[in-house]
């Protein structure tokens, strides 16, 4: 499985098949139990690359640029949902 690491670390071995993120959150003194919601969403036309074609001014591109920028909050689908309890 692929490690994705970010901050000022560079993103090593990140690719297609799996990719691991790991949290950590300081809760000091704070007392649990403690709720993490985790939501894995698919969006098939990123918001980079569709900004990127803007670049290019051509009928097409202007006129996919608006499609996207129409559709685009409700483009991505929810693949997976996972809600854990820690104490």
């Amino acid at each position: 499985m692929a490690q994705c690491r970010t901050g000022r670390r560079r993103l090593q071995h990140f690719g297609g098949g799996g990719d691991r993120v790991r949290y950590s959150v300081a809760i000091a003194d704070a007392t649990g139990p403690f709720s993490i919601d985790v939501e894995l969403s698919y969006q098939p036309i990123g918001f980079r690359w569709a900004q990127n074609l803007r670049g290019y001014r051509a009928e097409e591109t202007e006129r996919f640029a608006s499609y996207f920028e129409s559709m685009s909050t409700g483009s991505a689908a929810i693949l997976a949902r996972h809600r854990s309890m820690a104490r």
